[in-house]
């Protein structure tokens, strides 16, 4: 297991739990087979945090999805537009320097109708709600989450996994 915590002005602390036997879990063990959670598709990752974007990152090329990397709204929009393939997701920190997360989205979703978002924060759900950054609905993950998770949430937002 491995947890990600970002916060503004305090850093990012990255821990990885690792078993005390060397014993394979059976499959029996887990709530989703971790093979259910894989993909193909290609994910946008913006984080302006260099760590939590590449462990995001690095979490969802392992689970077989193509991923491109920005650090800030202005990068995502520059490599979007550089991108004439399809993207199908964007993986977004919802506050960050410059361009928000919902801005971002916002903007893409202009040139990418079909485009799905799924939302990152370290903030409390109440602290992001005060500041009216995200609307009603939205696919939020909160920091810190574990990788299962994330890729949990991804799959999901897909839809079933392609053959």
């Amino acid at each position: 297991t491995m947890l990600i915590e970002s916060e503004p002005g305090q850093g990012t602390t990255i821990r990885v739990f690792l078993p005390v036997t060397e014993a394979p879990s059976t499959p029996a063990a887990r709530t989703v087979p971790v093979g259910d959670l894989s993909g193909s598709e290609t994910v946008l990752v913006v984080d302006d945090d260099p760590a939590v974007r590449a462990v995001t990152a690095l979490a969802l090329r392992r689970q077989g999805y193509s991923v491109l990397e920005a650090e800030s709204g202005e990068d995502a929009i520059r490599q979007s537009r550089a991108q004439s393939a399809p993207f199908h997701l964007l993986v977004t920190d919802v506050v960050m320097p410059g361009m928000s997360g919902p801005q971002l989205a916002e903007r893409l979703l202009r040139e990418r109708p079909h485009l799905r978002v799924l939302y990152v924060s370290g903030y409390e759900d109440g602290a992001i709600a005060n500041h009216d950054v995200l609307d009603d609905g939205v696919a939020l993950l909160q920091k810190p989450f574990e990788i299962v998770e994330l890729a949990r949430r991804v799959r999901e937002l897909l839809g079933t996994a392609p053959n």
